[in-house]
């Protein structure tokens, strides 16, 4: 009887090895095959902060050239038609999509009375 015993140890202590074995080859290909959370929030801060830079630069009024009663977007010097600023008073460039702003002169020594 005890031969059968001493045979089942090996046996149950073989099937234990290759269980942990198992269990080590799982947990390394689940590292492997999840990324790093350090890296995609890398990725993701580094990919706003572009998306930011690119955005300002185009948010950014730029001041509509004035050609003798036509307009131009200041950033892609494509024509824009004076109904477009003067009835519509459009905000960004059709063509680029730049904000733009019409120059207003200031009036300086006019006061207003209330």
């Amino acid at each position: 009887m005890q031969r059968y015993v001493k045979n089942w140890n090996l046996l149950d202590t073989a099937i234990y090895y290759i269980e942990i074995f198992a269990a080590k080859i799982k947990q390394h290909l689940h590292e492997e095959a999840e990324p790093a959370v350090e890296e995609i929030i890398d990725a993701e801060t580094q990919y706003l902060q572009e998306e930011i830079i690119h955005y300002r630069a185009h948010q950014r009024p730029g001041w509509i050239v004035d050609q003798q009663g036509t307009y131009c977007c200041p950033e892609c010097r494509k024509g824009i038609a004076s109904e477009l600023i003067d009835d519509y008073k459009i905000k960004y460039c059709p063509e680029c999509g730049k904000r733009i702003v019409k120059h207003q002169p200031l009036t300086l020594g006019k006061e207003e009375t209330a």
